[in-house]
């Protein structure tokens, strides 16, 4: 997502393109208006990063094999992963919060490209590997093979 800043009327212009639009409060040409990237994102991610960092996990689990997650349609794999995430006797349904959720740099970079490998340019991927953007996180000091789970990674769901 891309920001413009309108020198008119000063608000800001949120849009998924760089280029060619209009200010949506007063109309005004954003076109030649430089970029910027929303900090919304990095602020939110600096927050959890911060509260993440001094947290211990409450379960660690080991990272299944790809084929033992492996779905016959694209982003059942990584559906498939979530679930595994879930302990048994947990009651059905749940939400998951995959912030709180962290896995290893290379086995994350491993499952990603499994992933694209095995669907190939799927639409259903790319969003799936979009939420997935979203969590889980990585980090370079959990130990390879390791999944670590934080508190409110999973709740009931209440619906």
């Amino acid at each position: 997502m891309y920001m413009k800043i309108c020198p008119e009327c000063k608000k800001k212009s949120y849009s998924a393109k760089k280029r060619n639009r209009s200010c949506p409060y007063c109309e005004k040409d954003l076109t030649d208006i430089k970029v910027k990237t929303p900090d919304y994102n990095n602020k939110k991610r600096k927050e959890i990063n911060k509260i993440m960092k001094n947290k211990k996990p409450i379960r660690v689990i080991n990272l299944p094999d790809f084929n033992e997650l492996k779905g016959q349609k694209p982003g059942e794999t990584l559906y498939n992963l979530f679930k595994h995430l879930i302990p048994k006797d947990m009651p059905r349904p749940v939400d998951v919060d995959p912030k709180k959720i962290k896995f290893n740099c290379n086995d994350c970079k491993q499952f990603i490209t499994s992933i694209q490998k095995e669907v190939g340019k799927n639409k259903e991927t790319k969003i799936a590997l979009m939420w997935m953007n979203q969590g889980p996180g990585v980090d370079k000091d959990i130990p390879e093979g390791k999944i670590y789970l934080y508190k409110g990674y999973m709740q009931p769901n209440q619906k």
